[in-house]
């Protein structure tokens, strides 16, 4: 899975730079992909950049990489995730997780949370409730996503021993937390783009 998330990010990157020109989703995937090709080829400092991207986004968690996904069909779609209640539940999962974790594991606060993931039951019985809820829910991509971190975990098919690492990494987080600001746009302004667009077409017939 170690290329998994570059893939996936330079695919959002260039699908969601072509919606801004095109609504053809065969276009956007074709531009997708054309861009994953060109980092193959397009260095920084003597490294392609689809290999320097993958060291510094390392491996993603299970879960994340799941939920990354949702965005990869959003950028060769733009199909609105929003109004989803299983994406609000994983969206707000993750940033509050986040929020638990990464202050403490960068020195922002005095104890780090990550040593939870190595042993003791507040980490998976945090992560039974949410499988719990997931399923009471019918939230069966996160339900899946849960289980398939947990398998890997299990199973130790993953190179790090913390259970952190199978349900959350940075990258899901930062889409987790732009995710959040959205959907509370989302709420304030409903589809405000859409609104930008009817005043340009009333204004255009008032002309």
């Amino acid at each position: 899975m170690n290329r998994t998330g570059s893939t996936a990010l330079i695919f959002i990157a260039f699908a969601g730079l072509a919606a801004w020109f095109t609504a053809s989703t065969k276009l956007r995937i074709a531009i997708g992909l054309l861009g994953i090709l060109f980092s193959t080829f397009y260095e920084i400092s003597d490294e392609a950049v689809f290999e320097w991207l993958t060291s510094a986004v390392q491996r993603p968690s299970p879960t994340g990489f799941i939920f990354l996904i949702i965005f990869v069909i959003n950028a060769a779609t733009s199909h609105d995730f929003k109004p989803n209640s299983e994406f609000r539940f994983a969206a707000y999962t993750f940033s509050a997780a986040g929020l638990i974790l990464y202050p403490g594991a960068v020195g922002f606060l005095s104890f780090d949370p990550y040593v939870y993931g190595y042993s003791g039951y507040l980490l998976p019985s945090t992560i039974a409730v949410l499988l719990g809820y997931s399923i009471y829910k019918g939230y069966w991509i996160s339900t899946a996503a849960i289980n398939l971190g947990l398998c890997m975990y299990v199973l130790e098919m993953g190179p790090s021993l913390n259970f952190w690492d199978y349900m959350i990494d940075p990258i899901a987080w930062v889409f987790a937390i732009a995710s959040c600001i959205a959907i509370l746009i989302y709420w304030v302004v409903p589809n405000p783009f859409g609104r930008i667009r009817n005043i340009k077409i009333s204004q255009k017939q008032l002309s």
